[in-house]
């Protein structure tokens, strides 16, 4: 297996989790729809004034859009990052209308410039030392992130802790990100499973919620990744190092993810997924995921939606996945 298959499978692996995860996310309404690996489901969801919004079988979200914004950004830019470029792509992929967004993000991205993206932020800090406003420890920069792994050796860390500082510029998030990439990094060059798994052991975060991450993969402890805090980074670096871990197959780790063992969707679905499925796909590479049928079935399934997509929102979805991949490796 070679590294263009490992960096093909990590992106498909990442689509795939996230169109699977996708028709679960909003349990509050979907609480009953039992998993199966086959996508059968749309997306759905219901707006705070009761409208039901539902997206085309296969839809991917904005785990899969930010993604590919920031990859076509770094494309566009000789695979160069950045900062400017990267506030006008994510502002212009918030204003395409997309089916869902997180609130964090909507935020701080919602301006098309750079003068209006400052003026959030400087709004942001000065409601958060008034202490009305929280800080964002979500995963909304850690749903983006996995492009940088193709920047050269000694740019990707930097480019990536400046990209977490748009959205997420606090310690956890930072942590949290950082790992993520150390290990899909890992797993792209080849690295064994008990490699990566020493790796992961050995982290010494500073962050206490990132400290109990490492510790509760260590002691394989179960952890509530539900309710109010569910779109926490942590939550996702959890599910997505235990997935992997579980040395399962790319269909069984998915279905894991998604339900934490049971039959229904449990947390934020389809990041989690989306998050794990990166990293299944960076290992197993694209040939040994696409020999599954179930898994060959939804990506058909995924490309199609993608093909049929309209408007301004259809430069963030793959339809134009074998496109990229050529991108990629022709520079």
């Amino acid at each position: 297996m070679d590294y263009e298959d490992r960096v093909r499978g990590m992106f498909a692996g990442f689509f795939i989790g996230d169109q699977n995860g996708a028709p679960y996310e909003f349990y509050k309404w979907n609480h009953d729809r039992i998993y199966t690996d086959k996508i059968t489901l749309e997306p759905y969801r219901k707006t705070m004034y009761g409208q039901e919004k539902r997206a085309p079988l296969g839809s991917v979200t904005d785990d899969t859009q930010m993604t590919i914004a920031l990859l076509k950004m770094l494309l566009d830019n000789n695979m160069k990052y950045d900062r400017e470029e990267a506030i006008i792509a994510y502002g212009r992929w918030v204003n395409s209308k997309p089916h869902d967004i997180g609130i964090n993000t909507k935020f701080v991205f919602a301006n098309k410039t750079i003068k209006g993206y400052e003026s959030r932020i400087k709004k942001r800090d000065e409601e958060i030392a008034a202490g009305t406003r929280n800080i964002s420890l979500s995963n909304g920069s850690l749903m983006r992130c996995s492009p940088f792994i193709l920047l050269d050796d000694d740019e990707w860390l930097s480019a990536a802790k400046e990209d977490v500082k748009l959205s997420n510029p606090y310690q956890e998030t930072i942590e949290v990100n950082v790992i993520y990439l150390c290990v899909l990094r890992r797993l792209l060059n080849g690295k064994s499973l008990d490699s990566v798994k020493r790796f992961i052991f050995r982290q010494k975060p500073k962050s206490k919620a990132v400290i109990n991450v490492i510790d509760d993969l260590k002691n394989n402890v179960a952890r509530d990744i539900g309710g109010r805090d569910k779109g926490l980074a942590v939550h996702a670096l959890y599910c997505s190092l235990k997935g992997l871990l579980m040395d399962a197959s790319f269909t069984k780790t998915i279905r894991w993810v998604i339900t934490q063992g049971g039959d229904f969707g449990v947390g934020d679905t389809d990041t989690n997924a989306a998050i794990c499925g990166g990293l299944l796909g960076a290992r197993y590479g694209w040939d040994k995921i696409m020999k599954s049928k179930i898994t060959r079935y939804n990506w058909d399934i995924l490309i199609n939606a993608a093909n049929n997509v309209t408007g301004p929102i259809k430069y963030y979805v793959p339809h134009d996945f074998d496109d990229l991949m050529i991108q990629i490796f022709d520079r």
